[in-house]
């Protein structure tokens, strides 16, 4: 589970989250975003199909990978721009911590419906 932060710009403004494609081992083809609710049930709970990218935006959200639904990895994401990659084939979780949480999705690959 590869993880890292990209950087976050504070001023008056507010905060800007920065990720360069050129900076990714991979070409970015699908971008998502989840919102987190209160009492929000976990996201994900499937094998990915491509390599995917989940970074914190804002709040925090626990990652959990595993291979066949058995967990080997948790990754707590606690701060804006931390993340973690996500392998083709690994089975993910995740938890975003009430309303105020917000994840971006980055994908090698678009979506494709379940047949």
């Amino acid at each position: 589970m590869a993880e890292r932060t990209f950087p976050v710009h504070r001023d008056d403004r507010g905060e800007l989250l920065v990720v360069e494609g050129d900076e990714l081992e991979f070409p970015i083809r699908r971008v998502f975003t989840v919102v987190g609710r209160a009492g929000g049930a976990p996201r994900g709970g499937h094998r990915a199909t491509c390599t995917e990218l989940i970074v914190l935006v804002c709040g925090s959200a626990t990652v959990t990978l595993g291979r066949a639904g058995t967990p080997d990895a948790v990754r707590v994401l606690e701060k804006p721009g931390d993340s973690v990659t996500i392998a083709s084939g690994d089975h993910v979780d995740y938890q975003l911590d009430g309303a105020h949480s917000v994840v971006a999705v980055l994908c090698d690959e678009p979506y494709r419906s379940p047949s």
